[in-house]
């Protein structure tokens, strides 16, 4: 078993993404798998994608702890880490979607991108992801999430009177946040009225199955041509 303070400063160095110390110290003995894999996890949530390779090529643990890396990654935006643990296979599924919802919660939209790209399932449980953008005021994540999912018209009324309550707090993007919603609904009523199964679709197309239906009466009812018109029988002036 390796000294413990090997370990310890792979841990150091990991965080601080310097790899040639960190092949160094694999090198030396410490164990990639420090402190319940640790070393991948900073140098992950540093953005360290050097380091993560090195550690990776030394046996780390990709799916440790569900992908924790992954998660840590996701927490600081770490768009380029991020790829590359997908490409190296990263669950992004793991742990129900929890890099996608950290990266929801820290506002990071580019992230969540990237990971709905990937496969992520941002309506899992219950449309946490969304509930949790806008608990957090993350306007830039909501319209990312908005413009890729049909919500419920009562999930964005909900999530809307959440972010009117809030709206006094200058610290979050709460006034965006109303206004993206606000958009939402309004696409939302739009993509109603314009599908065949929508509520607003089946009433117009009733109604323009009626107009030509009234159209067709009119049609049979009316002469051909005025000199085929029947004559109109003229009033009795006297009553019999």
């Amino acid at each position: 078993m390796p000294p413990v303070d090997l370990n310890k400063q792979l841990i150091t160095a990991a965080h601080m993404g310097d790899t040639r110390r960190v092949v160094e110290l694999l090198a030396l003995g410490a164990s990639v798998h420090a402190s319940d894999n640790q070393p991948l996890v900073l140098a992950a949530g540093e953005g360290s994608t050097a380091t993560v390779e090195a550690l990776l090529d030394h046996g780390a643990d990709l799916h440790a702890q569900a992908d924790h890396a992954l998660s840590a990654a996701a927490r600081y935006g770490q768009n380029h880490t991020i790829i590359f643990l997908l490409a190296r296979g990263a669950d992004v599924n793991a742990r129900y979607e929890a890099a996608l919802g950290v990266a929801a919660e820290r506002g990071h939209a580019s992230t969540v991108e990237i990971l709905l790209n990937h496969g992520a399932n941002g309506r899992v449980s219950n449309d946490f992801i969304l509930k949790e953008a806008v608990g957090e005021g993350r306007a830039d994540v909501a319209a990312v999430l908005l413009g890729r999912y049909d919500y419920p018209a009562s999930l964005l009324q909900q999530v809307q009177a959440t972010a009117l309550f809030m709206r006094d707090r200058p610290w979050r993007e709460y006034d965006a946040m109303v206004a993206v919603i606000a958009s939402g609904l309004q696409r939302q009523a739009l993509r109603a009225s314009q599908h065949p199964s929508g509520i607003m679709g089946v009433f117009s197309r009733l109604v323009a199955a009626c107009q030509r239906a009234s159209r067709r009466v009119r049609l049979r009812s009316a002469p051909s041509h005025p000199m085929h018109a029947a004559p109109v029988k003229p009033r009795s002036c006297h009553r019999l």
